[in-house]
């Protein structure tokens, strides 16, 4: 059995330039599915995955955002406002699991974000992207906006690696017209074999995609490291996916069942609201 999945990381450090100018008062992460900021699902879906750890990598100006995660219970609220609101609101980080803020100094990728924070994981760990959603197709339990049972997509993730041993890529399809947008992937039985990073539609053989979640072995730090991944620059989370996947050892996992929401854009966000308000049983969708 390889070692258990007990610290997850959410990449959180980018400018947001695309969001711009909401992304100058309130980074993207933390902008809502409605009513709940998005970083909210994340973590619950984290914890669901069950880790012990959150690391969340950010830049200087988000660290306020962050903190603010572990005191929200020390708000003041409106009298009889607090009974309304769930546990994983006003409490988003359980007691028994500790968060660690990383600082990323300058905004080079996914794999340097990563490297801020894996000098404090001994393990495996899961990734996940901190502006892309992985919600249920079927909500139930909603409360104030929040299910009362967490995203399960990381714990698929997890579950195939403690029986695999190997690194783990989550993916989802698209619609043709969205392969340019995102990682592309090939597949060989349920191993990746290939990743062609926005292509064009024509050189798109599948609308198989990378969609933000990811378990790696503690080889990590090892692999991000080797010099030809260092020179890739933002590049460096393909050359590390590819130096698993020609290794014989990336596992693609589709991750049927979800709705996949990125927050990359305003477009983006705003279809997401649409979407996820036509599937909620708790507010009346109008328009």
């Amino acid at each position: 059995m390889p070692p258990e999945v007990k610290d997850a990381v959410i990449i959180a450090a980018g400018k947001g330039s695309r969001m711009l100018p909401a992304s100058l008062y309130c980074p993207k992460e933390f902008l809502p599915l409605i009513d709940v900021p998005s970083i909210h699902h994340i973590i619950s879906e984290a914890v669901r995955a069950g880790v012990e750890r959150i690391h969340v990598v950010i830049s200087e100006e988000k660290r306020a955002f962050v903190e603010e995660l572990v005191n929200l219970s020390d708000k003041f609220l409106p009298d009889g406002l607090e009974a309304e609101l769930p546990t994983e609101i006003l409490y988003p980080i359980p007691g028994n699991v500790s968060l660690e803020i990383h600082i990323q100094k300058d905004q080079l990728g996914v794999g340097d974000a990563l490297s801020c924070a894996l000098d404090e994981i001994s393990g495996p760990c899961l990734v996940m992207l901190g502006d892309n959603l992985l919600m249920p197709e079927k909500l139930v339990g909603f409360s104030k906006g929040l299910r009362a049972n967490p995203s399960e997509a990381s714990s698929e993730l997890v579950k195939e690696y403690n029986k695999e041993g190997l690194a783990i890529a989550g993916l989802t399809s698209v619609f043709e017209e969205g392969v340019s947008s995102y990682g592309v992937v090939e597949m060989s039985g349920n191993m990746v074999v290939e990743i062609v990073e926005k292509p064009n539609m024509t050189r798109a053989s599948t609308n198989l995609v990378l969609c933000g979640r990811y378990v790696f072995p503690p080889d990590l730090g090892e692999i991000l490291n080797q010099s030809q991944i260092v020179k890739m620059g933002e590049l460096q989370s393909i050359g590390m996916l590819m130096e698993y996947s020609n290794g014989g050892r990336l596992i693609g996992h589709r991750l049927d069942g979800y709705k996949w929401y990125d927050f990359g854009t305003p477009t983006s966000w705003l279809n997401a609201m649409i979407d996820h308000a036509r599937y909620r049983g708790d507010i009346e969708f109008d328009f």
